[in-house]
């Protein structure tokens, strides 16, 4: 589904960009394990970036540790953390030339 996403995205000339919300620890299993493969999504996002998608993981500009970064016991992104996103996002659009 993606896949088709980004080439619809790119025919129309915009930018497909996917921020990958690489902190997995929402994502264990009680039981043991891990709900969501961290393989399988970070090949399906190398195979995204490949087709040209920009793939963004999150940890390489956001700090999960920075308490000031997320909602207290909820694990999303505060309005620190969302700006910080967004200014992320912002660079690489304005990297592209795209206005």
């Amino acid at each position: 589904m993606l896949g088709e996403m980004n080439k619809t995205i790119q025919q129309r000339g915009d930018l497909f960009i996917l921020l990958h919300w690489d902190d997995y620890k929402g994502s264990q299993n009680p039981k043991g394990g891990y709900y969501i493969s961290s393989d399988k999504i970070n090949t399906m996002m190398a195979g995204l970036a490949k087709e040209g998608a920009y793939t963004l993981n999150a940890s390489t500009f956001f700090n999960f540790t920075d308490s000031t970064n997320i909602i207290a016991q909820d694990n999303h992104p505060s309005i620190k953390g969302n700006e910080l996103m967004a200014a992320r996002v912002e660079e690489l659009i304005r990297a592209s030339g795209l206005k």
